[in-house]
């Protein structure tokens, strides 16, 4: 396999998280991935889906009857009052407390282990402690509850530890200690009969088997990664020294590949961490685990949490992602925090990142417990830090097993066997949308953006790792742009600027493109505005509020996006922090709705007009415009050979960097990177850096005649700790790049600064 984990988290906090807010826009096919090489006006609309799923659109089956409406004159004809799209008031941090229901009367489950929805199937699977695994339909009341897997004859007195269904539905994975000696965890497969639906008892297949010398600490729990792999973790078995052995399974977190058929085995990953490393398991992800109980992992973002019970001490909830060596140990993110909030000695409970779109107030939390209490609890975590860490309902009982269903709902098992859905109390809901459905912006499941929305479009877009954007500008009642003809145009107080990321994973135009995240950038007042990065679930069916900055990873074909050769692609979504360093006052914080940015044609449906003149027909501007679009400032498709390289070397300089390199900027360097600065007056030509990164003797900012010569260039051209622009990019746009090496290696000498 090559495919990447999903849950890497060790990462958010370096250089990957923020800037592809830079950009408020959408770069069509043609201007935004590597390969391309068409500078034809190609627009959002070449897209052919917003939403990969769910448009369920078909072609009427007779003949529409003749439009007999007079021609279009105008791309965009009238002007449609803002009253559906909002993003108002502020992201909650506080969590608040929800409701219990009872969610499937008819089902009895005090020895609760797991639960989990069956894959495509709209049933729910139960794994009880003593080796049963019943499912059920997850629209009814749990009477319907058949036994998929009896386990009880072979399973030691709670024996059974996990319980994970593949997500092709087709085999049940599970954990288990069995009876008698020598004391041991095994890991074994069982096919699904994919008409009845039973796992087939005499087709286990034993995939792994750990020694243990205390079977309370043989760990078990079981989660598949979006990439489809298995992450078991194991405890240290009795054996306090073992998690921190690299030739040990014991106290290790693993990840398998168990997509093969029957009879296969388990195969090893070749990206895991150390499946090269001499002297250490190559079925290791990460070590430090004492006694897990659960794991589950995110539907959105595919982060991966742990509950370890540790020892004497309180237990603890972990993130597992890829180590960097075999002896770095996990480090708890929620330490019984706050005091008390988990009991010693006591069997501490994950459950998933709440994505329950009924339950806007937990959106995004971290729902917990322990088996020693009724108390629910959940914290907010935003990448880095834990913000909020709250009890957000009481089971009647003590907590045995969360899960969710296929729709996200979250679902509590207590001592007495009842299970209790999470829902919200009567209460009115927050005032902030908490998912993308909530803002009113987009019609879902279609996406069609709503009618308020203007699309727009940009010359010289931000490179953003080859994704396509789709742009959207909505205004407040009847509020204006002011225009200027160049640099930064203001906005009204109200202002919303809409941005949709897509991936383009297989190069088919057959094929619609992936909806990665949709981002908004609102105007509070003059001196606040606000950025928000809404994750979309794998089934396109809602985006999420986020807490902070993610990486995101989505399966692709090789050579989509450009010439590595790389099967997953890495998008970053940045914090609300981030989104403003780029964001900032003194590139004016809109940075794409400009004069000469905008001053192309769009497609609006099928009737392409210039994107000035259509805008001002409809009244967006407060003054009419000073000239016609051909009279007014236009920036070069980088990417356009029939134009000057120098404007277009400068064109990608200013859409890449000058966001942070212009006069009040958030970079403690005087270069000045606007298009519209002569070179004399960027403070770049001949000038020696003030940070020498590239550790190049003799560089200058800009060395005319050499490109490799200068520090500037050093900077773009990478990606590493090193690199320019140094956030929200991991991948080079060759491309853009190439002009800039063209520009530097063409320039004679440096202008004279002017007068």
């Amino acid at each position: 396999m090559t495919h990447r984990l999903v849950c890497v988290v060790c990462i958010l906090s370096a250089v990957t998280t923020g800037a592809g807010c830079a950009d408020d826009g959408g770069e069509s096919i043609a201007t935004d991935t590597a390969d391309a090489t068409d500078t034809t006006d190609t627009t959002d609309h070449d897209v052919p889906d917003v939403v990969d799923t769910g448009d369920t659109r078909d072609a009427p089956d007779s003949v529409a009857p003749e439009d007999t409406s007079p021609p279009r004159e105008h791309g965009l004809e009238e002007r449609v009052v803002n009253t559906t799209c909002r993003v108002d008031g502020a992201p909650p941090l506080a969590i608040v407390p929800v409701a219990i229901e009872p969610a499937f009367p008819s089902l009895d489950a005090p020895g609760a282990r797991a639960l989990t929805p069956a894959p495509a199937s709209g049933r729910l699977a139960l794994a009880d402690r003593d080796g049963h695994v019943r499912t059920f339909e997850a629209a009814g009341d749990g009477g319907d509850a058949e036994t998929t897997l009896d386990l009880s004859a072979s399973c030691a007195p709670d024996g059974l530890r996990g319980a994970a269904l593949r997500p092709d539905g087709r085999a049940l994975v599970v954990a288990f200690v069995p009876n008698g000696a020598p004391t041991r965890l095994v890991i074994a497969r069982f096919p699904i009969d994919p008409t009845s639906g039973l796992a087939a008892v005499e087709g286990r297949e034993d995939l792994l088997t750990v020694a243990l010398s205390d079977a309370t600490r043989a760990g078990g729990a079981l989660a598949f990664l979006f990439d489809g792999t298995l992450v078991v973790a194991v405890g240290d078995g009795g054996d306090p020294a073992a998690p921190l052995d690299p030739t040990s399974l014991l106290g290790k977190a693993l990840r398998l590949d168990v997509s093969g058929p029957a009879g296969s085995g388990a195969a090893i990953p070749d990206d895991n961490p150390f499946v090269a490393r001499e002297g250490v398991r190559p079925e290791v992800l990460a070590s430090g685990l004492g006694a897990p109980t659960s794991c589950a992992v995110d539907r959105v973002v595919g982060r991966l949490w742990c509950a370890d019970a540790g020892g004497a001490s309180k237990g603890t909830l972990l993130i597992v992602a890829p180590a960097k060596e075999p002896d770095a140990p996990l480090s708890p993110l929620v330490a019984s925090a706050p005091a008390g909030a988990l009991a010693a000695g006591c069997g501490v409970v994950v459950g998933t990142t709440s994505r329950d779109t009924t339950l806007p107030d937990i959106q995004g939390a971290v729902v917990y417990g322990d088996t020693c209490s009724p108390v629910l609890r959940a914290f907010r975590f935003d990448g880095a830090l834990v913000r909020s860490d709250e009890i957000i309902a009481t089971l009647p009982a003590p907590l045995r097993a969360l899960g969710e269903d296929a729709d996200g709902h979250q679902l509590a098992v207590d001592a007495d066997g009842a299970v209790h859905r999470l829902v919200r109390p009567a209460t009115a809901p927050p005032e902030f949308p908490a998912t993308v459905s909530a803002t009113g912006c987009f019609e879902l499941p279609s996406g069609a953006p709503a009618p308020s929305l203007v699309p727009y479009e940009v010359l010289a877009p931000l490179w953003s790792d080859g994704a396509i954007k789709r742009r959207y500008i909505a205004l407040p009642g009847e509020a204006t742009i002011g225009f200027t003809e160049v640099g930064a145009w203001t906005f009204p107080d109200g202002t919303l600027l809409a941005k949709e990321f897509l991936l383009d994973d297989d190069q088919d135009p057959a094929t619609a493109p992936v909806l990665m995240e949709t981002r908004f950038l609102k105007k509070d007042s003059d001196t606040a505005w606000e950025g928000y990065s809404y994750m979309w679930d794998r089934e396109r069916r809602d985006a999420f509020l986020l807490e902070g900055a993610e990486i995101g990873t989505y399966p692709m074909a090789p050579g989509a996006v450009d010439d590595g050769g790389a099967s997953v692609h890495l998008h970053t979504f940045p914090s609300r922090s981030q989104c403003l360093l780029c964001h900032n006052a003194g590139a004016g914080r809109a940075l794409g709705p400009q004069t000469g940015r905008m001053n192309t044609e769009h497609d609006y449906d099928g009737f392409v007009e210039n994107q000035l003149a259509a805008m001002d027909h409809i009244g967006l501007f407060g003054d009419p415009l000073p000239a016609s679009p051909e009279d007014l400032p236009r920036f070069p498709d980088p990417r356009d050979e029939s134009a000057p390289l120098e404007g277009r070397a400068r064109a990608w300089l200013y859409a890449n960097c000058a966001h942070c390199h212009t006069p009040g900027g958030s970079t403690p360097v005087a270069v000045d990177l606007r298009y519209e600065t002569p070179l004399a007056d960027t403070h770049t030509c001949g000038l020696t850096p003030k940070y020498r990164l590239s550790q190049l003797p003799d560089a200058s900012i800009i060395t005319p005649g050499d490109a490799d010569g200068s520090e500037l260039f050093f900077r773009l051209a990478r990606r590493d700790g090193n690199q320019m622009p140094p956030i929200a990019t991991l991948i080079l746009d060759d491309p853009g790049v190439d002009v800039v090496r063209r520009w530097i290696d063409g320039l004679g000498e440096c202008p004279p600064p002017a007068p």
